[in-house]
Order: structure tokens, then C-alpha cells, then sequence
């Protein structure tokens, strides 16, 4: 893993991968939930591509739509997700920091989940009865426009699809009416 590389500072309060790339940072219990949320360090928005592949606990896939929503709103209750699944699960969910990463076509990414340049991942924090987002605005910003134009090119490439399937079944419909009238013409003739 990134144990020979992994720096820690004196305090023990932040977990460094190389140089300037914080991937751990020590969390004060000073939130709403107090010290009952078990989670001792969050996850910086830097790091997390980084160590997403090493992530297994406290992780969940989500829909493009409730993905958007988590950008757009920042924090929402369980019940509120559209994927009323995606709600139950987050509620179970340890109290303290996870990860939500965007489904790809509609699948769950693999475990433990490939990272390349197409891989939209947030840190968020898991409260009593929400889910909030621990990234700033402008790259909330950022992220739902990247969202929005990956949604375009889905489209897109489904239509194209779409047009192309539809296209293959007209040429063996059109196909199958000329051999069709090619055999009566020679049974007629014949």
C-alpha cells in the first residue's frame, strides 16, 4: 500500500501521502453528534483519489440523481434520497466520514473501486439523520458540471445506439422483404 510513503506530523493530526498530498486529516469531535461518532480522522478531498481504492468500509454508490442532489443541496436526510435504498443504506452507515462515489451506467463500480479519470467520488459526513457534503462550493460546483456533461454524453452515446440498433433491424427487415418477393417472383415464374 502507501505505508513507505505514508508521513504523519508530530501531532499525530494529519496522515500525508508524499509531500503535500494530505489524504488523512485528525478529526476533532466538535460537531452536533459529539464524541459518540466513532470516526477519529476525515478524509480531504485531495487525497481521496488516492486512497479511494483502498476505501472497503463506509462507501456507497450513487445514483446520478441523487449524486446531483447531494451537490446541489449539500446536506439531505435519508429519507429524502430518490433511491429510497441508497437511504436506508447511508443511514446505516457508522457515524463520521464516508465516501460516496457515482454509479457508471447504472452499475456499482467494482470492489474495490478502479480509480481513473472518469471516477466522481466525494467525502461526505454521515450524521444522526442526514448525509453532508464535506467539499466546497466552487467544487460542488465543479462536479455537477462535470456530472451534467457526462449525463449529456451517456445520452448521447445511448441515442446513438439507439439509431444504430434500430438502423441493423430495418436493414434485415428490408432484407428479408426482398428475399421474401425474390422467392414469390420465382415460385410465380417458376
Amino acid at each position: 500500500m502507501y505505508n513507505d510513503k505514508l508521513l504523519m506530523s508530530a501531532d499525530k493530526s494529519v496522515y500525508c501521502l508524499e509531500q503535500n498530498l494530505c489524504a488523512l486529516l485528525k478529526e476533532r469531535q466538535t460537531s452536533r453528534e459529539g464524541t459518540t461518532a466513532p470516526c477519529s480522522f476525515r478524509i480531504s478531498s485531495e487525497g481521496l483519489p488516492v486512497i479511494l481504492p483502498y476505501i472497503t468500509k463506509q462507501i456507497l454508490y450513487a445514483t446520478p440523481t441523487d449524486f446531483k442532489h447531494l451537490l446541489q443541496y449539500k446536506n439531505i436526510k435519508f429519507a429524502d434520497f430518490v433511491d429510497a435504498e441508497f437511504g436506508q443504506k447511508a443511514s446505516k452507515l457508522m457515524m463520521g466520514c464516508c465516501v460516496i462515489v457515482l454509479k457508471r451506467g447504472g452499475n456499482a463500480l467494482p470492489d474495490p473501486v478502479q480509480v481513473d479519470e472518469s471516477t466522481i467520488a466525494i467525502g461526505c459526513w454521515k450524521g444522526r439523520a442526514s448525509l453532508s457534503v464535506m467539499v466546497t462550493a466552487i467544487d460542488c460546483q465543479e462536479l455537477l458540471e462535470r456530472l451534467l456533461m457526462r449525463i449529456e454524453t451517456e445520452k448521447d452515446n445511448s441515442m446513438q445506439e439507439n439509431n444504430v440498433e434500430t438502423a441493423q433491424v430495418q436493414d434485415l427487415d428490408n432484407t428479408g422483404k426482398n428475399e421474401g418477393t425474390d422467392s414469390m417472383e420465382v415460385g410465380i415464374n417458376g
